[in-house]
């Protein structure tokens, strides 16, 4: 098994809460640069294309052609379409057919099934939407949206390119959902930042940034510093970082999981011992997965720990899906 452990880095420049954006798109992936916010990006139309988008809703719907007749589906769009009726009415083989051979080469129908029994939205989604982005030209982008019974949207996107006398969908993604607000315990703040993904074959990484104020505190007895001649003024404060990653039955993945060491703040310097508490740690949390994982929807949360006053928060950094 190849299993990159989660990492915090520090950051050398200071970070207060008003300069946080300044520091939350510092966060980087190992072993190359830093990746797209998102399994897939916006992506903008060209001059004389449009989209197109169909919506069905969990009323029956007639069945797909057979998947050995992909020339009956003249439209990529209802490739995709056919895929989540093929899905919903448990017809795994044909939903996988619809795949193009290379895809099908890198991900097995066991694994598909497996994503469909551990993503049950794929399944039991009471509402999709599916738009087709651009005319002409191959691989085609189709973008799916499926709302679940509680009201939640997953986003998909595809690729579909011409095979035989039909389309065939090359590439399915799910987007990192990075939107979770932040968290406040005591004085403590935490905040994600910027999260970075790429997925090269069956290995998919996720850096995401993180920033922490409210645990540096001054020395007892500090006075604010009136001129240079007097000796500067530190921040103290140790803070404990636990990176955790929640697999597909929302328990611990152990494998991907690290508890930090405690950070100390030795060298926050300040004028006023009051500037104390807008002085922050910067830092990442990074994974990088390999198909011994299973399937499904995985989330990578931080558990941050005041050391001195044992104020504690936990922030939702990233959710994604792992095919």
């Amino acid at each position: 098994m190849e299993v990159d452990f989660l990492s915090m880095r520090r950051h050398h420049h200071l970070a207060t809460e008003d300069g946080e954006m300044a520091s939350r798109g510092q966060s980087s992936l190992r072993g190359g640069s830093a990746a797209c916010l998102a399994l897939i990006t916006a992506l903008s139309l060209p001059a004389g294309c449009s989209s197109s988008s169909s919506k069905s809703s969990s009323s029956p719907s007639p069945s797909p052609p057979a998947s050995s007749d992909m020339s009956a589906l003249s439209d990529p769009q209802d490739v995709v379409t056919a895929l989540f009726q093929d899905i919903k009415a448990g017809r795994i083989d044909d939903a996988w057919a619809r795949f193009g051979q290379r895809h099908r080469s890198m991900i097995p129908r066991e694994r598909l099934a497996g994503l469909v029994d551990n993503l049950p939205v794929l399944r039991d989604h009471v509402d999709l939407e599916v738009r087709r982005v651009g005319s002409s030209g191959s691989p085609v982008p189709v973008h799916a949206k499926l709302t679940s019974a509680s009201g939640e949207a997953t986003k998909v996107s595809f690729y579909l390119g011409e095979e035989g006398q039909g389309w065939a969908i090359d590439a399915m993604h799910f987007d990192v959902r990075q939107d979770f607000p932040s968290a406040n315990g005591a004085g403590l703040k935490a905040r994600g930042g910027l999260c970075n993904s790429r997925r090269e074959g069956a290995r998919f990484e996720v850096g995401c940034g993180l920033s922490v104020y409210g645990f540096a505190h001054p020395p007892p007895g500090a006075q604010t510093r009136t001129s240079s001649e007097e000796p500067p003024l530190f921040c103290e404060g140790k803070l404990r970082v636990d990176c955790e990653v929640t697999g597909p039955d929302g328990q611990k993945v152990e494998a991907l999981s690290r508890s930090a060491t405690e950070r100390e703040a030795p060298d926050l310097e300040v004028t006023d011992p009051g500037e104390c508490r807008d002085k922050g740690w910067t830092g990442v949390c990074d994974v990088a997965m390999s198909p011994d994982f299973p399937p499904g929807q995985y989330t990578l949360r931080t558990h941050v720990t005041d050391a001195v006053t044992g104020a504690t928060a936990m922030q939702v950094l990233a959710r994604w899906v792992y095919q």
